[in-house]
């Protein structure tokens, strides 16, 4: 069996991580979390298990946990481009539901942050890049005072 990351990871860990991706496509997130722990627990360098946990917890609109598994997925492979793009995402649902960190309403640095987890890939080096994936921050006329909206378009 050829493991999943391209890396050394245990068959055990593979077979655990291929049975969580499967649970999470049926939408048992919980379960599959279950799953994904089991891999950690034998793999703990596997980043992609840790990308899959925040996966499951932001679908279960479990925010700030996902943000700390896509944290540590990118401490483990800092160049994984897909946690990057969820940890920004992710980040953005926190801004919008008012959320992130606890506040109740959002900096541009809270903005520059989101922006700086996607574009600190080589792919978003390129001014042409920016075409596949768009932030932008708008002060919505609805929203209180210094309420920051984020909008993330894929393009």
């Amino acid at each position: 069996m050829m493991p999943v990351n391209g890396k050394n990871v245990s068959i055990e860990a593979q077979i655990l991580y291929r049975k969580a991706k499967e649970l999470s496509g049926q939408g048992k997130y919980e379960t599959a979390l279950r799953f994904l722990k089991g891999v950690v627990t034998v793999a703990p360098g596997f980043s992609k298990a840790f990308n899959e946990m925040g996966n499951c917890l932001s679908r279960l609109g479990r925010y700030e946990e996902a943000v700390m598994k896509y944290e540590k997925a990118l401490r483990i492979e800092p160049s994984c481009r897909e946690a990057h793009e969820n940890l920004a995402m992710v980040q953005a649902k926190l801004i919008q539901t008012g959320h992130e960190g606890g506040q109740t309403h959002h900096t541009p640095e809270t903005i520059s942050n989101i922006q700086k987890s996607l574009f600190s890939l080589p792919e978003f080096s390129d001014p042409e890049a920016y075409r596949r994936i768009v932030i932008f921050a708008t002060t919505s006329p609805a929203a209180r005072p210094g309420v920051n909206q984020v909008h993330i378009c894929h393009v």
